[in-house]
């Protein structure tokens, strides 16, 4: 009985082991075991984190807002308005005579009376000129007390915005300076000294806070 030995270092041909893996990796499709999502932690914490920032800013803003008050409690953002207060704002657009117009502290002028070539023994005649007494009544709408600083706060402007100041306690009378109680009133005089028969004349008033206020005067 014979045997055959294979010659060394001979072996029988073996396929490619590359081949059948190639193959079968192409058959194979992945599939994501986790669902096809990742943890949804991440993205709650960005909107509760992103949510606590707006609340955070908002608290912010509102005690600046509120600290703002407590050191101008007249500041704009806080401003009350009242009837009359959006009227009389420009020397071109006047409030008639017969309107009152009301400051940002919520002192409200009204023109009563108008007397033109009036007559006083403390302001010299001059000729050519004429005195315009015009009394006026102010009035406290605000819920505190309100000071104003006398005649000094107005001004008699001409078409050409040429002014008149007032003659300062020229007059019995004259409204003076002082502080208005809430809900309640004053009532005293301006004179001006001004060219005689000048029309079209516009009192400026201008409070001690706000803007200026203009009113014509027949």
């Amino acid at each position: 009985m014979s045997q055959h030995y294979p010659q060394p270092g001979y072996y029988p041909p073996q396929g490619n082991p590359e081949s059948g893996y190639e193959e079968e990796y192409d058959e194979y499709e992945y599939e994501d075991e986790s669902g096809g999502g990742g943890s949804a932690l991440p993205f709650v914490f960005g909107c509760f984190s992103g949510g606590c920032l707006v609340v955070l800013g908002l608290t912010i803003c509102f005690f600046l807002m509120a600290g703002l008050w407590v050191l101008d409690p007249g500041s704009d953002m806080f401003a009350t308005t009242y009837p009359g207060d959006d009227i009389g704002l420009t020397f071109d657009k006047p409030a008639r005579s017969t309107e009152a117009i009301v400051s940002e502290q919520g002192l409200r002028l009204s023109i009563k009376d108008v007397n033109r070539n009036a007559a006083s023994n403390t302001i010299p005649q001059v000729d050519g000129a004429e005195i315009i007494v015009i009394t006026v009544e102010l009035e406290n709408l605000s819920s505190e007390d309100v000071s104003y600083d006398d005649e000094r706060e107005f001004k008699l402007l001409n078409q050409t915005e040429g002014f008149y100041d007032p003659q300062v306690g020229a007059m019995e009378g004259a409204l003076g300076f002082g502080t208005i109680l809430t809900e309640t009133g004053t009532q005293g005089r301006l004179v001006f000294q001004v060219l005689t028969n000048e029309t079209g004349l516009v009192l400026e008033w201008q409070s001690p806070k706000g803007p200026v206020k203009y009113i014509e005067i027949e």
